[in-house]
């Protein structure tokens, strides 16, 4: 069976047939109706036994009916279901034709209705310039008219432009040639008439500028040579002040060169000290010339060196002091270097008995 689309729909009751007894004319009921006593006497289980069998055979034969009675109901049930989905769909479909047919004729009583509109705007719009054009026309009409009559007035011209015309050396062939070579000649004239006048303009104004100039032209040279005296004044002012500068940097140049060559003989007395201490120390020659830096710290390192050694060796050599009061080359100054400068210059994995002495022989060949 289909589904019903109203959750609210309910099926229409069933009618229940009520057996009439004064219609009934079966045997079962009118057993019933009689009111026979019961054979207590007679009564056994195998007769009730049978009784009940009877009864449940009409039983079951009256629920088979009833369930055909049921079917065949249900079955015309959902047929008449089915007619009415039908109906409902037919009824539908014709009230959604009946719905688009109204909506259609509403759209073109609508688009009528706008045209009609529009026809009345264009014919109320055509009117107006039907009028417009007849007060136009009856102008122009005056205007024919007056041309006329002073074409009429004017015909003497006329035939002497024909006369021109037909004149066998005349270069034109109608009179409209005529005229607009004369128009153009004219509009030719009027351009050379203007130029010519701003030619004229142009030509006073520059004679104007030109005698201005010839009137103040005097006046400018005596200017002009008044200015070049003054830049001679200080052309000779600038050489002088340039001259003294070149002098300046020629002291300065030659200075320079003074201070340059005492540099060069310093660079060369400390690469020659370093190289002594190097020879005499036994060491590599490992700095460049160019690292005087490094050299003069080297110098430094090894007069500390020394310094400290003389100080450590004074106890047990106890050499007597010099008489002169001046102070030797190594002691002159208080050379204050850090303890890995002095180190540098010691041998760690040496035996500290020949340390000793090579400071010996060090010590006296210093003295």
């Amino acid at each position: 069976m289909s589904t019903r689309k109203h959750s609210k729909f309910k099926l229409p009751p069933i009618k229940q047939t009520v057996d009439d007894p004064a219609t009934n004319t079966s045997v079962e009921n009118f057993e019933k109706t009689l009111s026979v006593p019961k054979d207590n006497v007679r009564l056994t289980p195998e007769v009730d036994h049978l009784l009940e069998q009877s009864y449940k055979d009409n039983i079951h034969k009256k629920l088979v009916q009833l369930r055909k009675k049921a079917s065949y109901i249900t079955e015309r049930l959902e047929y008449q279901w089915k007619t009415l989905e039908k109906k409902e769909l037919a009824f539908q479909r014709t009230i959604q034709a009946h719905n688009r047919f109204v909506k259609r004729n509403l759209e073109k009583r609508e688009r009528a209705l706008l045209k009609i509109q529009n026809d009345i705007e264009l014919t109320r719009k055509r009117e107006k310039e039907i009028k417009l054009l007849d007060q136009r026309y009856d102008f122009f009409y005056s205007v024919l008219m007056q041309l006329r009559v002073q074409i009429k007035l004017h015909s003497i011209y006329e035939k002497y432009l024909n006369s021109v015309i037909e004149h066998s050396d005349c270069p034109f062939k109608t009179i409209h040639e005529f005229l607009t070579k004369y128009e153009a000649l004219d509009a030719v004239k009027s351009v050379c008439m203007r130029r010519q006048s701003e030619e004229m303009a142009t030509t006073i104004e520059i004679h104007d500028e030109n005698i201005e100039f010839f009137r103040f032209q005097d006046v400018c040279i005596v200017g002009l040579r008044n200015e070049l005296n003054d830049v001679r004044c200080k052309y000779d002012e600038v050489s002088r002040k340039n001259l003294a500068t070149e002098v300046l940097i020629q002291d300065i140049v030659n200075r320079a060169h003074e201070y340059s060559v005492r540099v060069e003989s310093c660079h060369f007395m400390i690469d020659a000290i370093y190289r002594y201490i190097c020879q005499r120390r036994k060491v590599p020659i490992e700095l460049l010339k160019s690292d005087i830096q490094a050299k003069i710290d080297c110098i430094k390192s090894t007069l500390g060196g020394w310094a400290k050694i003389l100080t450590n060796t004074e106890p047990k050599t106890k050499k007597k002091k010099p008489k002169h009061k001046g102070k030797s080359f190594f002691t002159a100054r208080n050379t204050t270097l850090p303890k890995e400068s002095v180190v540098m210059w010691e041998k760690k994995t040496a035996d500290p008995t020949k340390i000793s002495d090579e400071n010996d022989e060090e010590t006296n060949q210093l003295s």
